[in-house]
């Protein structure tokens, strides 16, 4: 059964409601995956990319797909359900904390009917989440301009060769040992990894599924605590490609990067949005 969470309707806010004086840059500790070993983007180069906060908790990042639909992990989303009205998304920024940029409010969240909630647990030898894809339903459309535009997705399989560049975006640490968080959106480049060995190399722990597949970047480039549901895209064709999904640990070589696949789950995507 589908998800459907109903948020009381309300209007678009500015970022100005949060005091960035008094806002602490935090992430969720059951949230994982954020971009290490990257560099500064420039300012307005992920015009589809967005925030997504909970009270003054930084959780997730997210792709404007749609005037009115972000697309993100499931994940992000599943732990917060019964307190969704603490939710806002925001666009048009590389910052972390800027008080121009434009906050939107969620109207329902969409969760794939055949999530899997559970978190990679090497040791206990758990699953990681299959199905780790959602959409936001906004409660009003957004307004696109040069920093805030939509990005369009993948939908087929020629996007997933072996070696196609691909780019990874997000906020935070540089590794699993430093705790800080940039205010700076960072970006790196990697490549689609060959999903025989994704495959071989992820079994240890669990399953991959053909929803997924896996990338790895020159330099230890991964992503890390707080980059769940942040886009990763084709660098030749800049289409949404990706999902992230999660790291085993921050820029180490022993597992390649986790992504959902988008070009698989775009059959989902078109069912679950609601045109007006």
């Amino acid at each position: 059964m589908l998800l459907y969470f109903i948020l009381v309707l309300s209007t678009i806010l500015t970022a100005s409601i949060f005091d960035a004086s008094v806002l602490p840059v935090e992430e969720d500790d059951d949230v994982v995956s954020r971009v290490t070993q990257g560099v500064k983007a420039a300012d307005g180069q992920f015009p589809h990319k967005v925030q997504l906060w909970r009270k003054k908790r930084f959780l997730c990042g997210g792709s404007i797909i749609h005037k009115r639909y972000i697309l993100t992990a499931a994940h992000c989303l599943y732990d917060f359900t019964n307190d969704t009205q603490s939710m806002r998304i925001i666009v048009g920024t590389n910052k972390l904390i800027d008080e121009n940029a434009t906050v939107y409010k969620p109207e329902a969240f969409i969760l794939h009917e055949k999530y899997t909630p559970k978190l990679l647990d090497v040791k206990k030898n758990k699953t990681l989440q299959h199905n780790d894809i959602a959409l936001i339903r906004l409660t009003q459309d957004i307004e696109f301009k040069d920093k805030v535009k939509p990005i369009e997705l993948a939908t087929t399989d020629n996007y997933y060769n072996e070696g196609n560049k691909l780019i990874i975006t997000g906020w935070g640490r540089r590794g699993s040992n430093i705790p800080n968080l940039p205010n700076d959106m960072l970006m790196a480049m990697a490549k689609v990894y060959n999903f025989k060995d994704c495959v071989t190399t992820w079994n240890r722990v669990t399953r991959i599924d053909e929803g997924m597949f896996c990338y790895r970047g020159p330099k230890k480039e991964s992503s890390c605590n707080g980059d769940s549901g942040g886009p990763v895209i084709n660098v030749q064709h800049n289409r949404l490609v990706g999902i992230v999904k999660g790291s085993y640990l921050c820029g180490e070589d022993k597992y390649p990067s986790l992504l959902m696949k988008v070009s698989y789950y775009v059959p989902w995507i078109k069912k679950n949005m609601i045109e007006d």
